[in-house]
C-alpha cells in the first residue's frame, strides 16, 4: 500500500498510543487522530481553574460519573466486539 496507512487509531490516549506503537512495531504504517489539542487523553493536566493550577482535563470526568446516584459497581464494564468482558475480563479475550 504504497503512501497509505495499513492501520488507523482513533484517539490518542494512553491506550490508542500504546496499540498504535505495538502496531508500527510490528511494521505497519500507522495514522493515530486525536480531537483534542493534545495527546494524552485521561493523563493530561492543564491549567484550566487559575493559573499554574493544575487539573485532570479528562479523569475528573469519570470520577463525576462514578459518584452520581444509581452508578452501579460494574455498569461500565469494558465491551467489545466479543460481548461483555466484565470487570476482571473472566474467561474473554480481546485484541
Amino acid at each position: 500500500m504504497p503512501g497509505g496507512y495499513e492501520a488507523i487509531v482513533v484517539g490518542a490516549g494512553h491506550n490508542g498510543l500504546t496499540c498504535a506503537c505495538y502496531l508500527a512495531k510490528a511494521g505497519l504504517k500507522v495514522l493515530v487522530l486525536e480531537r483534542y489539542s493534545t495527546y494524552g487523553g485521561m493523563t493530561i493536566s492543564e491549567e484550566i481553574a487559575a493559573p499554574a493550577f493544575l487539573s485532570d482535563v479528562h479523569a475528573s470526568g469519570y470520577l463525576r460519573r462514578q459518584a452520581q446516584p444509581g452508578a452501579a459497581p460494574g455498569r461500565n464494564a469494558a465491551k467489545s466486539i466479543f460481548g461483555d468482558l466484565g470487570p476482571a475480563f473472566p474467561g474473554k479475550t480481546a485484541i
